[in-house]
């Protein structure tokens, strides 16, 4: 059962990846860390933790709420991961895509089970 998908499409700019550069392994491991540790926070209900990885200033773009401001999503984060309880997560299809040498555009499949204001999702 899918919970909800999200495609982050942004200047992705990962805390603790350093100076990346294109088409770097290395670098295309952390970043796809880096978004294993948001989801993590986020099923967690761990603002800092989510913080600690996203920009404020990015948006987040997924299936149910289309695109938003992270600002936003930040603002409203605890209110939002109280009534969405996540039990799993899985992040599958991880394709890194380089527009230059140093911004990646990392695109996944996100799955999950919950609940949300109580109901199965």
């Amino acid at each position: 059962m899918r919970l909800m998908q999200i495609f982050v499409v942004s200047v992705f700019v990962c805390a603790g990846a350093g100076v990346l550069r294109a088409q770097d392994p290395q670098a295309e491991k952390t970043i796809i860390a880096n978004e294993r540790a948001v989801s993590e926070a986020f099923a967690k209900g761990n603002a800092a933790g989510f913080t600690a990885h996203v920009s404020s200033d990015g948006w987040a773009i997924d299936s149910m709420m289309g695109r938003a401001p992270v600002a936003d999503l930040v603002k409203d984060f605890a209110a939002i991961t109280k009534e969405m309880k996540i039990s799993s997560w899985d992040i599958s299809d991880s394709k890194i895509q380089w527009a230059d040498a140093t911004t990646a555009i990392h695109s996944y499949k996100w799955t999950g089970k919950g609940t949300d204001h109580g109901k199965q999702s």
